[in-house]
């Protein structure tokens, strides 16, 4: 066919996304379709000759196609798709993806409308792609369960449950202090005096043996030489300018500063580039240092100084850490009956060992479609105007690699985007909303594959299970074999919401083995939790409503009722009555029907010169009119007077039902 100019599309944050008129997508999916069998660069160059619209207004839809359940990518790069689609199952389908979306209240009459549309303009105009089937599925699994052959992280495992029986109500502290130092990434500790910052540092650093560890507290006095090392008195003979930096701060793998943000001016500037760089300037002599990571505390955090923000950049996590607040936990340490963390030799990380993970983690890739979701919190954060740095995105990733190595993991998947509010939030009471922020980025946009059945089912359209099975065509016929037809699109949906049941509830089991399984992450977060709950309770709705519907579907007489029912309700008055029909479907109750064709819940009984017709048909007496049978006969049963307004009544309900005799499904 020859395709017509259309307008523009438009864009959301830099990507494609809908056309602004159903007809613009109707066009732009139908060149798409012309030009499956080609990769994508061609295939977005095809639609951009059709449609005359720049690249980034057509990859929305492209897209979209290649994550819907009619196309798939395959090995080569093309575009294929199931055999038995055309343009209007591609329509339909993106229509449904339209009202799966959570829509505001506002536009949802709007936005059933704009797919309604596209449906019927994709409908009328069957193309069929270039490209069919055997179609390649293509749904990468995320990696959730850690090896467990693996003798390190057991050895972890082992050190993290000595650090939780030590640390009892500051086992999230614990554990991503160790993570830090494992990662090579720097460490803050925020809470008031007398909360055990110290403690859980030194416990931290006794993790690993054949280190060398520092410890000091900074005050505004503190002098250079305290921390970086005196200078060399022999040296200064020979006109050298060198400290000697054995035992301090620059030749330490692991160090603890007490009152990190009471470093003075003098002391910064060094203290800045050895954490950033690991390099200490000794006189001339450009040192690079063993550092893995420094564990900072302080009481607060810093007042705004341009400098201190420099330092508290370069912490890349940073925790709260509260006083106790269980009361076994409390006798526990006011009775000091909790035994200090002593970890057993055989369990301590070496140096090497660290520098060995490290390196492997490095080569871990984010799990399939992880770089979405960061995308996606990415811009969360430039919103909620969270102030992280590039430098700070690069070593949050540097973190979650790390989590993923020391796990035996060979990629890193959503479940290690739970540490990201410990790095991501500019203070630790902010935590919170970064953690709320990462949950909803892992709410996928897709669509619920059921609520995207159910739009379909309304236009017989839904697919097979197996994939390999072709699309079929919309049944139609008279009314009888058409509600068989949705008969076997109900029990195809069936199955797909048991299959969704199933999907469902083998990810549950998964992610809570997931879980028990991390090192560095202490439980389920509870916004987890309730989505989970979320989804299962929505199977749940879901199930039920489409057993309704079926019973709806059994016969003729429920059929009827059903059409019958699905009339909108007549505006409630204050004087009057709006009946002029009771319309009875075989032995159901009567219904009151105004002229406009909807149900007048205080419809007037049929007793008196006042009152309105009563009319007894059979459910499919009722139906075949619906679909174009003549009420004539009727009619012409009703006395006179009635004859004009049930006339005018049947023949609007008529048209609200659009002709169409079948019941419509609920909204799932």
């Amino acid at each position: 066919m020859t395709w017509p100019e259309v307008p523009g599309m438009t864009t959301r944050e830099g990507r494609g996304v809908l056309p602004r008129d159903p007809h613009v997508a109707a066009v732009a999916l139908g060149a798409l379709l012309v030009a499956a069998e080609t990769h994508r660069t061609a295939l977005v160059e095809a639609a951009r000759s059709v449609t005359k619209e720049d690249e980034s207004r057509i990859d929305g839809l492209v897209d979209w196609l290649g994550a819907s359940d009619v196309a798939a990518w395959d090995g080569g790069g093309a575009l294929r798709f199931r055999p038995g689609t055309d343009l209007g199952d591609a329509g339909a389908r993106l229509a449904a993806t339209l009202l799966a979306q959570d829509v505001p209240a506002a536009s949802q009459e709007a936005a059933r409308a704009y797919a309604d549309a596209l449906a019927q303009d994709t409908a009328r105009n069957p193309i069929a792609p270039a490209s069919v089937g055997p179609w390649p599925v293509q749904r990468p699994g995320v990696h959730r369960v850690p090896a467990v052959d693996d003798p390190t992280a057991v050895r972890l495992k082992s050190l993290i449950q000595a650090l939780d029986a030590t640390f009892a109500e500051r086992r999230a502290a614990a554990r991503l202090s160790l993570l830090a130092v494992l990662a090579g990434e720097h460490v803050l500790l925020l809470g008031p005096p007398g909360t055990g910052k110290s403690a859980l540092a030194r416990a931290v650093a006794h993790c690993l043996k054949n280190v060398d560890h520092f410890e000091y507290l900074l005050t505004r006095f503190t002098q250079p030489d305290e921390l970086l090392g005196p200078v060399s008195l022999p040296a200064l003979k020979a006109e050298e300018y060198r400290r000697l930096t054995d035992g301090y701060l620059p030749r330490a793998h692991v160090a603890f500063l007490d009152e990190v943000f009471k470093a003075n001016s003098a002391i910064l500037n060094s203290l800045l580039g050895l954490l950033n760089e690991r390099v200490f300037h000794n006189g001339r002599v450009r040192t690079t240092s063993p550092l893995h990571a420094v564990i900072g505390a302080s009481n607060e955090m810093p007042d705004g100084d341009e400098a201190l923000d420099a330092l508290l950049d370069r912490f890349l996590v940073r925790l709260s850490v509260a006083p106790v607040m269980g009361a076994d936990n409390f006798l526990s340490v006011a009775l000091a009956r909790r035994a200090p963390f002593a970890p057993a030799e055989s369990l301590r990380l070496t140096h090497d060992e660290v520098l060995a993970r490290r390196a492997v983690a490095a080569t871990l890739p984010l799990a399939a479609g992880l770089d979405e979701v960061l995308l996606r919190i990415w811009m969360t954060a430039g919103r909620a105007n969270w102030g992280v740095s590039d430098r700070r995105w690069a070593a949050a990733v540097r973190w979650l690699q790390a989590a993923a190595a020391w796990d035996g993991r060979p990629s890193v998947d959503e479940l290690d985007l739970l540490l990201l509010p410990y790095v991501l939030a500019p203070t630790p009471e902010r935590a919170a909303e970064v953690r709320d922020a990462v949950l909803a980025a892992l709410e996928r946009p897709e669509s619920d594959p059921i609520r995207v059945l159910g739009w379909l089912l309304a236009h017989d359209r839904v697919p097979p299970t197996d994939v390999d099975a072709p699309i079929e065509a919309p049944p139609s016929g008279d009314w009888t074999t058409r509600m068989e037809g949705r008969r076997a699109q109900v029990a195809r949906l069936r199955a797909a919401l048991t299959a969704r049941a199933e999907s469902l509830a083998e990810r549950e089991r998964a992610t809570v083995a997931a879980f028990q399984q991390r090192s560095f992450l202490e439980g389920i977060p509870a916004g987890w939790s309730a989505a989970v709950a979320e989804r299962r309770r929505r199977v749940v709705d879901q199930a039920r409503r489409l057993d309704a519907y079926e019973a709806q579907l059994a016969n003729a007489m429920s059929a009827a009722v059903a059409v019958l029912a699905a009339l909108p309700k007549a505006p409630r008055r204050t004087f009057g009555l709006a009946a002029v029909l009771q319309l009875q479907i075989d032995d159901e109750a009567p219904v009151a029907l105004s002229l406009a064709g909807e149900r007048e819940d205080r419809g007037a009984t049929p007793e008196g010169p006042e009152a309105s017709a009563l009319l007894t048909v059979t459910g499919a007496a009722f139906i075949a009119f619906v679909e174009g049978a003549s009420p004539d006969g009727w009619i012409a049963a009703l006395a006179a007077h009635h004859q004009r307004g049930a006339a005018t009544a049947l023949a609007a309900v008529r048209r609200r039902a659009n002709g169409n005799g079948v019941p419509p499904p609920p909204e799932l």
